[in-house]
Parts: structure tokens; C-alpha cells; sequence
């Protein structure tokens, strides 16, 4: 995939593919080549912030009116809802289209950075048009495959946005001294390696899912999307095409989604983030 940057403007590529989800999903042959910032206007204020991108699609599965549909939301820091659109191209090309959001044409002005757009393989059409809670939900609300996540900070661009927070994801390559794969502090879940398998606690230490060997060695390695591996009170375990783990959950205050990804059962770096549903 290729990144590109236009000007000042940074985008930053996402190093975890991070599927938004609470059920498994079927595989999808869609990809997302390349995401491009072309214009941003400043303007005298934050608000005021107004970008322009090209997004490059490849299209393999029909599955709306003849065409295989992508969505992309953008949340800010904060998770508030700042953009959303979809489109559908007919399988076999490469297509690229232009969208944009600012002021007049945008759902929630951003009060945190950074910017994070998520690309959707999506397979349902949401409603017409763009950037308004409506088309927002339907895309989210599909629990569909990730096809790739990219952050843009805009005070990279505009001193008027610098004054904004910026959220950091939680994200750490370290152990905890018990074995814990995911030392994040409030985390709804505590996870660890056992005989080759997971458990998976409370963080009140209570057991909460043993997902075995046997299980994990079924799912494999999927060739595309995300493989549902295991589920069970309110946790859900994954297996994604690069072989690495993902998990999730609703987080402790119930208002989002806590995830969880980590490399392998043996090389346990991980990367963990909270989104809103």
C-alpha cells in the first residue's frame, strides 16, 4: 500500500489493521492501494480546518447494484464523529475518488487530535451523500473488515489546532513481570499464553475465556479479513491474515471498544486501542 504526503501535510500509516467488530465476518477480497491529502485550507481558525483526499480502491466482489462498496469513517481524538462516505465500483479496476470535509460540510467540528480514518470493506449501501451521522452509523454499524487506518494530526498544517488536545492510543511493547500480554492500566480484560493457548481474566481476576490450542491451530492463518477463533462473555478472539492476534471487548465504562493486538504466542508485542462503537 502507499502512503503519501502532500506539502506539509503528514499522514501517518497505522501500523495495526484494527477491525471494529463484535462478530466474526466473512473475508473480503477488496484492498485499499493508496490514501493521498491533496489540499488543506486553514483559514483563521480551527474550525475553519478544511481537507481535501484521493483514495485509490480495487474492486473484486459485486455485491451492491454490481459493485463491491467501500466506507470510511474520520473520528478525532476523542472518537467524536467528524466524516463519513462510501462509493461502489465495479470488480475488476482500480478507481480512485476525491472527498472532502469542512466547514458546512462536516458532522461534529474535531475538539481532540488526531485525526483517524478508518476504510471499510463494506457490504450493505448507507445512505446518499456524505459527512452526516446517518451515513456515519450505517457504515459503523455494519461491523465491517478494515482495510487499512491512517492519522492525521492537523496542527501539522494549522497553529489554530495546536491548542487541541492530542490523544496518544495506548500502545506498548513491554511484558508485565506476571506474563500479562496487555499491562494497560483499566483494561476490561487481562490476557496470558497458557499451553499454547488463551485465558483470559477479569480484571478482577476472575476467569472469563480459555480459548485452547486445538482451536487456534483450526482457525490457521486466514488468507484475507479477520477468522473468529473463539468468543465468549463479551470477549472476542481473532486470528488475521498476517497470523497475528486480535481481541476485543467492550471497554470497562461500556462506551467503547477496547482492542487488543499482539504479534504471536510467542513474540507477544502488542497494540492496544479504545474506538467508539
Amino acid at each position: 500500500m502507499k502512503f503519501k504526503t502532500v506539502g506539509l501535510f503528514v499522514i501517518i500509516a497505522v501500523c495495526m489493521v484494527l477491525t471494529f467488530a463484535t462478530a466474526p465476518h466473512s473475508a473480503h477480497a477488496a484492498t485499499l492501494d493508496s490514501f493521498t491529502v491533496t489540499n488543506i485550507i486553514i483559514g483563521s481558525q480551527c474550525s475553519d480546518y478544511s481537507m481535501t483526499f484521493d483514495y485509490t480502491f480495487t474492486a473484486q466482489v459485486a455485491e451492491y447494484s454490481g459493485t463491491d462498496l467501500v466506507g470510511y469513517t474520520v473520528v478525532d481524538g476523542n472518537g467524536v464523529a467528524v466524516a463519513a462516505s462510501w462509493q461502489g465500483f465495479y470488480p475488476g479496476g482500480s478507481y480512485t475518488d476525491t472527498r472532502s470535509f469542512g466547514p458546512g460540510d462536516i458532522i461534529n467540528n474535531f475538539t481532540a487530535r488526531p485525526l483517524i480514518f478508518t476504510f471499510y470493506d463494506i457490504t450493505t449501501n448507507p445512505p446518499a451523500g456524505q459527512n452526516n451521522q446517518a451515513i456515519f452509523d450505517a457504515i459503523v454499524n455494519q461491523n465491517a473488515p478494515v482495510l487499512a487506518t491512517f492519522t492525521h494530526d492537523p496542527a501539522v498544517a494549522s497553529s489554530y489546532c495546536a491548542s487541541l488536545p492530542f490523544i496518544q492510543p495506548a500502545s506498548s511493547t513491554s511484558l508485565a513481570t506476571d506474563g500479562r500480554i496487555n499491562p494497560d492500566a483499566g483494561a476490561p480484560f487481562v490476557a496470558y499464553v497458557v499451553n499454547n493457548g488463551l485465558h483470559v481474566y477479569y480484571p478482577q481476576g476472575n476467569l472469563r475465556l480459555v480459548v485452547s490450542a486445538e482451536e487456534i491451530a483450526a482457525v490457521g492463518c486466514p488468507t484475507s479479513g479477520a477468522a473468529l477463533i473463539a468468543q465468549g462473555n463479551g470477549v472476542s478472539v481473532y486470528r488475521l491474515a498476517d497470523c497475528s492476534f486480535q481481541m476485543q471487548s467492550a471497554s470497562l465504562n461500556g462506551e467503547k471498544i477496547y482492542i487488543l493486538q499482539f504479534a504471536s504466542l510467542t513474540d507477544r508485542t502488542y497494540r492496544s486501542v479504545e474506538v467508539k462503537p
